[in-house]
Formats: structure tokens, sequence, C-alpha cells
């Protein structure tokens, strides 16, 4: 017997467990695989076929294109949010490091205004100011509302400014 390759091989052999599983009668398998060594039983490619195969293949083509397209509007999305953060935290502490003892002093009983009707964030001020993890996000906003430009008010609004152009200083 000449030496055939693995994909005509399995093809052949596929050929024939296919036909046993549909309840074909084989009398002698070894012989009937064989002779689909010899003749080659595996299914020839029709136009039809190729057509398909094609088609599948720009499908395919165009999926991974559309798929690679998303991953790179992800990835810039995840590095224009890093960037609204970076940004949005160092004006943030620019203008902590830049308030008075009075303007914190008038801010912190602002702030405590509006936190009142909250009893759950009230006990966390009163139990640990602003170092508390309820509380930082709530006055880090109150701030950012009160000194930064709407912008930085949330990732959506830098997202529209950004997309925009017009992207103006604070």
């Amino acid at each position: 017997m000449e030496t055939h390759a693995p994909q005509y091989l399995l093809a052949n052999i596929a050929v024939v467990e296919k036909k046993l599983d549909r309840g074909d009668k084989i009398r002698n398998v070894p012989a009937y695989l064989m002779k689909a060594f010899e003749v080659d039983f595996s299914p020839k490619e029709t136009e039809h076929t190729i057509l398909q195969k094609q088609n599948l293949e720009k499908e395919d083509k165009h999926r991974k294109l559309k798929e690679e397209k998303e991953e790179r509007k992800k990835l810039e999305l995840a590095m224009l949010e890093a960037e609204f953060k970076q940004e949005r935290n160092s004006r943030l502490a620019a203008i902590k490091a830049d308030l008075t003892e009075g303007e914190l002093a008038d801010l912190k009983i602002e702030f405590e205004e509006l936190i009142q009707g909250n009893d759950f964030l009230m006990k966390q001020y009163v139990k640990s100011g602003f170092d508390n993890i309820a509380i930082r996000p709530k006055w880090d906003r109150f701030l950012v509302e009160r000194y930064l430009l709407s912008k930085y008010w949330s990732f959506e609004n830098y997202q529209l400014e950004s997309a925009s152009g017009g992207l103006l200083g604070s």
C-alpha cells in the first residue's frame, strides 16, 4: 500500500464511520476501508462547496476584523478613562491643597448639610470623617462639582468633550 497523508486517511476513515453510523451494512469493514484508501471515498470539493468555503472564510475574516476593531475601541476607551481619572485626581489634589482652613470649614458644613438626610453616610462621616471609603467619593464629587468644569464631573462628560474636541482648561 502506498503512503497517504494523514488528512487523506482521516477523511476516508470518516466516510466509512459515517456509513456505519447511518446503519449501512458493510460485511468486511477492514477490506472496505482498504478499498476506501485505494479509491478515495472522501468527498470531492465541488464548485458550490468551494464557494461556500470562500464565503465562510470571508465571513470569518470580517468577524475577526470587527472583533479587532471593537477591542481597539475598548482599549482606547480604557486609556481615555485612565487619562480622565488621572487628570481629575491631579486637579482635585491641587484644589484640596489650595483650600484655606476657612474655605475647608465652610465646605465641610455645606457637605454635612448635603449628607444630613442619609443616616448611613452621616454615621460613617462621624465615625471616620473623609477617610471613610463611603465618604471619600462623595466628598471628592462634592469638590469636583464646585471647582472643576463639568467635563470632570463624570467620565461620560469627559468622553463627550474629548470626542467633540472641546477640551478647555479649567
